[in-house]
């Protein structure tokens, strides 16, 4: 969900190779006026290492621009 210039990505299941596309989908080609990224896995029950490389490659792409990861269960941390 894109809130002005900030976008809010959330994750629910499974963080895994499983959804690794449409993850990177969300994040792709959006426009420089996007300053921050929210990943809000407040519904993620898991996260694998596909979905660590996931996070790595939004940081990646996001450059000098705020990533922030919300909401993190206590079992996924």
């Amino acid at each position: 969900m894109i809130t002005g210039d900030a976008i809010t990505i959330a994750v629910t299941g499974r963080m895994d190779f499983a959804c690794a596309q449409a993850f990177r989908t969300t994040y792709r080609d959006l426009p420089e006026s996007i300053s921050r990224f929210e990943v809000d896995l407040k519904e993620t029950e898991f996260i694998d290492s596909s979905g660590l490389g996931m996070l790595i490659d939004l940081k990646r792409i996001a450059g000098d621009r705020l990533v922030h990861i919300s909401r993190c269960a206590p079992h996924v941390r």
